[in-house]
């Protein structure tokens, strides 16, 4: 079962936008919050790559890995889907849904 279910987070959306919003609408929101999370989750790994590439030339150690959990945040869990990330930050008011 999916939580927040989809009446509480219509319902919470509602109540910090002031407007409804359709499942569609809904849908669209997630997926746009889910790329955006992605892209920061990416450009996060670039910069810990650059790092990490840097500090070990630097030294001539030959050890040029990474671990990709350095670029989650502490209260993420390690394997969670993006797109349950952000239908989360939508329910916490992380992101808001506007209108054009």
């Amino acid at each position: 079962m999916i939580d927040p279910s989809i009446k509480e987070l219509t319902n919470k959306i509602r109540e910090k936008c002031e407007f409804r919003i359709n499942r569609y609408g809904l849908v669209l929101a997630a997926a746009k919050a889910a790329r955006i999370i992605t892209d920061e989750q990416n450009a996060k790994l670039k910069e810990i790559e650059k790092a990490t590439f840097a500090s070990n030339d630097a030294r001539d150690s030959g050890s040029k890995f990474m671990i990709k959990s350095e670029i989650r945040e502490p209260n993420e869990a390690p394997d969670e889907k993006m797109l349950k990330l952000a239908i989360q930050k939508i329910y916490d008011g992380e992101f808001l849904i506007i209108r054009d």
